[in-house]
């Protein structure tokens, strides 16, 4: 199947990637940083954007987001409904992480949520799914959710630490 080796979009670049599903991913085998703006989309309503990478870092001001821009002139494009984001490694986010519907976030390393200088890191979702295979979450931005939001280890056996220092865990309707 498709694959890149690494991925970099640069500030003031944006990156559609339309009709990624479950059983066809974007595949990133290596490292890949998001300074600008990257759009997973889809060619119909109501579908699930899935993402594997070996390690995602967004960039304070970066963007990954599966609602389709106000802006797009993009024809039979739609917003994903939800994201499944599968990192091998970490995640690094310093900008923010959005979707509609449900985020599931089943990342192999740690979770950081770091807000630098000025520029709050956001994640947000109707409903939060977070696993961390080493068990760590580090948050100092604001993950936000409508309903709730889930952290767990991928392994029973893996103690779960949540560092939350100058972070905000919210779930505006639910429980976390």
């Amino acid at each position: 199947g498709f694959s890149l080796s690494s991925l970099v979009v640069p500030q003031n670049v944006a990156l559609n990637s339309i009709g990624f599903t479950q059983s066809t991913p974007f595949v990133v085998n290596g490292d890949a940083l998001v300074a600008g703006s990257f759009f997973a989309l889809q060619n119909q309503p109501g579908l699930t954007a899935a993402l594997n990478f070996n390690n995602l870092t967004i960039a304070s001001g970066g963007l990954l987001s599966t609602v389709l821009p106000t802006s797009s002139n993009l024809a039979n494009a739609f917003s994903s409904a939800n994201l499944n984001l599968n990192i091998a490694g970490n995640l690094i986010n310093n900008g923010t992480i959005a979707t509609p519907g449900i985020l599931n976030a089943f990342v192999g390393g740690n979770i950081a949520n770091q807000t630098m200088g000025n520029i709050q890191a956001t994640i947000s979702a109707q409903t939060l799914n977070l696993f961390s295979g080493s068990g760590s979450i580090v948050n100092s931005g604001l993950m936000s959710a409508v309903n709730a939001i889930n952290v767990s280890t991928q392994n029973a056996a893996t103690d779960l630490n949540i560092n939350n220092t100058n972070g905000i865990m919210q779930a505006l309707n639910g429980s976390i």
